[in-house]
């Protein structure tokens, strides 16, 4: 799905623009990690919790109603579903961060929203490789209304933006450049071998 870029949705565009990059190196970390074994998935979910831990609490006191926090606790129900830790307690933690502003915390979710997006589809690749049993509550977040979420979530990126200013759109950029960078971070600790 291609969401507008027009002039109406500037904000969108420009998060796109400059996070490209970092989005692109982070699919590129994950591809590389092939999630074919639970050992595999098991180090992907402790890696995104690392990030969700660092990122969704600042983000949901920030935002309040306009950001529905379930990645944490998602997360950490698939891992004990799959018999490991609950917790990413054997990784050294990444620094919380508190959004300053309410453009900064519009930034750092807009990554965490469109993260669902693509869960959506390794979710597919995760139960191909392991089986129907296989605990997807943290990749299927919203399951088939993920679309319409995404939707509903630009739609609120856009009147914000609306009424933001220029430095309030440049917040909502660094913040966005900082919440992928919060998540490489965390997925060079949970898979170290892939992701210099």
């Amino acid at each position: 799905m291609v969401a507008s870029t027009s002039p109406a949705n500037p904000l969108l565009a420009r998060l796109r623009a400059e996070t490209h990059e970092r989005h692109a190196r982070l699919d590129s970390i994950v591809g590389t990690a092939q999630l074919t074994t639970r050992e595999a998935y098991e180090q992907f979910l402790i890696a995104s919790l690392l990030a969700v831990s660092a990122v969704e609490p600042g983000v949901a006191r920030r935002l309040g109603a306009n950001f529905e926090s379930l990645r944490g606790e998602r997360l950490r129900s698939d891992l004990r579903a799959l018999g490991g830790p609950a917790s990413a307690d054997h990784l050294p933690a990444l620094e919380p961060y508190d959004p300053p502003n309410e453009a900064a915390a519009w930034g750092s979710a807009y990554v965490l929203e469109g993260s669902a997006l693509g869960g959506l589809v390794l979710a597919q690749r995760v139960q191909a490789a392991l089986g129907s049993d296989v605990p997807l509550g943290y990749l299927s977040l919203r399951g088939t209304s993920t679309p319409a979420h995404w939707r509903d979530f630009l739609a609120r990126l856009t009147r914000f933006a609306r009424d933001a200013s220029d430095q309030a759109h440049s917040q909502a950029a660094g913040a966005a450049r900082l919440t992928f960078d919060l998540y490489l971070a965390a997925f060079r600790r949970g898979f170290p071998q892939v992701g210099s």
